[in-house]
């Protein structure tokens, strides 16, 4: 008779614990996801926020892409120094730089080569769902292609596609579209 009331006792006491555990747990979840829908806000806002601003450069034509990927014709990728690694148009004038392997001398003294031309056809179109496409032909002394840049509706990470006119060929690069800011690149000697 003991043990039973014992054991009525003891499944009455586990039963009010468990059942005050429960709506603390459903606090906490309920925090937890007020938490997150607040910091997805916030990111959200930080997104439209570094859009607006690398639209806004691209309409004025006084942007800096920071590339710090490339995508190789076979499917391979390899990481970039995005301050050696850049495409920058000021008004017309377009400096291309790319140092794959910096520990290989090229001919602009940081390992890659540095090109220099001037922007022609310059054109912004945009999608129904936002995504912007800018499009140039860029001529220059050793520099002659076409240059596609697209930059999705959330954030500045740009992919770029830089066609030669002459070989066809095709470099893939992906990276940061920001206001042009000479400060934030290393430049090598141009050609």
């Amino acid at each position: 008779m003991k043990k039973m009331l014992i054991l009525a006792v003891l499944a009455c006491v586990t039963l009010g614990a468990a059942a005050q555990q429960a709506p603390a747990r459903a606090e906490r979840k309920a925090e937890r996801q007020a938490a997150r829908a607040q910091s997805r806000a916030e990111s959200r806002a930080v997104l439209q926020e570094q859009n607006r601003k690398a639209l806004q450069a691209l309409e004025l034509n006084s942007f800096l892409v920071r590339f710090d990927r490339v995508y190789f014709r076979h499917g391979g990728s390899a990481y970039l120094t995005p301050a050696t690694n850049f495409l920058s148009v000021e008004g017309d004038q377009v400096t291309l730089q790319i140092i794959i392997d910096p520990s290989v001398m090229g001919p602009n003294s940081l390992g890659g080569l540095t090109l220099e031309g001037l922007a022609t056809e310059v054109s912004v179109k945009q999608s129904k769902k936002g995504v912007t496409f800018f499009h140039m032909l860029v001529n220059g002394h050793s520099l002659s292609c076409t240059v596609d840049l697209t930059l999705p509706r959330e954030g500045n990470l740009v992919r770029a596609e830089i066609v030669s006119t002459f070989r066809n060929t095709r470099l893939s690069l992906e990276g940061s579209l920001q206001p042009y800011d000479k400060t934030a690149i290393i430049k090598g000697r141009a050609f």
